[in-house]
């Protein structure tokens, strides 16, 4: 499904910095979000993901992605890959530079995690899931970064073990500190005294839905009390799937050592 400038609106004339997080679905996307909703930075939620299902749909209504500025002159915005239909797979970068977004206005964050338990996630989320689809997001994934690399278009790689063999403060702040971002992480990753993530919550009003996600999708976020990592079961048969698909582990290792490279960090191979 194309992308119109009538689905993303750019509707100022001085378009604000944009900060683009983007990977598979269920990688810790929204976890990592919440990190940018804390620091208080206008967060979006799947704009894109949600017209393109919008668009899917023909007896849905349709959504739109209507973009300004605001006194910080920056906004931060969160695109999942996948699970299942063919418009979940997709190109935000190539999308907002086909509506007129300035390139050098953006700066774009891709995140990984174990194929595995990628893949035990999608199982525990949606009861079912295929392979295929799982490596088709993951080398959306690298097609972004390679996109970026070719129009030097900032961009930062992270992998979810990186706060599984690093303390999550530390790679906040490296993280920040690439973005030039305020260094605030301690406050950031700790989320007891904070607002419950989700749009229920005034506090969170710069915090934007462009459609309902279950309950179940953000409430693993919701409710918990820090920004940690968190080891799944993997079924043998999950990690046969998995095993059998080199390409996804290729494309993991290589965004483990860009990671350590921009964040000036160590992550354990995958064993």
């Amino acid at each position: 499904m194309s992308i119109t400038r009538e689905d993303i609106v750019l509707a100022t004339e001085n378009i604000p910095r944009l900060i683009l997080l983007c990977g598979p679905c269920r990688t810790g996307t929204t976890a990592l979000s919440n990190i940018f909703v804390r620091a208080g930075i206008e967060s979006h939620m799947q704009p894109i993901k949600s017209i393109k299902r919008a668009k899917a749909n023909e007896d849905g209504e349709s959504v739109q992605w209507i973009i300004q500025n605001n006194s910080s002159g920056m906004i931060f915005s969160k695109e999942t890959f996948g699970e299942s239909h063919p418009s979940e797979f997709f190109n935000p970068v190539a999308d907002l530079l086909h509506v007129g977004y300035p390139k050098e206005k953006i700066e774009v964050i891709l995140i990984l995690r174990d194929p595995r338990q990628t893949m035990a996630s999608w199982k525990r989320m949606w009861g079912a899931a295929e392979i295929d689809n799982l490596k088709k997001a993951f080398l959306v994934t690298e097609e972004v970064r390679q996109l970026c690399f070719n129009l030097q278009i900032p961009c930062s790689v992270m992998v979810h073990e990186a706060i599984r063999d690093n303390p999550a403060e530390t790679v906040i702040s490296r993280l920040f500190h690439r973005l030039r971002l305020c260094n605030g992480a301690d406050c950031y990753i700790n989320w007891q005294d904070a607002p419950k993530f989700g749009d229920n919550d005034p506090q969170n009003s710069h915090l934007l839905f462009y459609d309902s996600p279950p309950e179940k999708f953000i409430e693993g976020v919701r409710y918990r009390g820090s920004y940690q990592f968190q080891e799944l079961q993997v079924a043998e048969a999950d990690e046969a799937e998995c095993v059998a698909c080199p390409e996804l582990f290729e494309v993991y290792d290589r965004f483990r050592v860009l990671c350590e490279k921009d964040l000036d960090i160590n992550i354990k191979p995958l064993v």
